[in-house]
């Protein structure tokens, strides 16, 4: 499986990343796609959802199953580049994205 650290409350039959990932953009393209992960789902009761890093804007994302919201950040330069993040981290996987959008699963 394909979780982040911390998915060990979530149902044993919840989707793992790949699975999330292809139930939402199926063969749909995604120039651009910097990183995707799921979020929530946990005991908080907060809903399991895909989240997705682009680039730039997705054509045809907010027409993709679940959508549920977009928003857009002021990309960073990668670590290599000197970049404000750890090499090899999380945030600095996700560092170059400005475009993000929010599935429902």
């Amino acid at each position: 499986m394909s979780r982040s650290p911390g998915w060990a409350d979530l149902d044993p039959d919840a989707p793992d990343t790949e699975d999330a990932r292809g139930a939402v953009f199926g063969m749909h393209p995604t120039p651009g796609l910097i990183a995707y992960d799921l979020q929530g789902g946990g005991s908080d009761g907060e809903p399991l959802s895909l989240v997705v890093g682009n680039e730039g804007p997705g054509e045809g994302y907010e027409g993709l199953p679940g959508f549920d919201q977009t928003w857009t950040v002021t990309p960073q330069k990668r670590a290599e580049e000197g970049g404000p993040h750890e090499p090899d981290s999380e945030a600095d996987d996700w560092a170059p994205a400005s475009h993000y959008y929010r599935y429902l699963l």
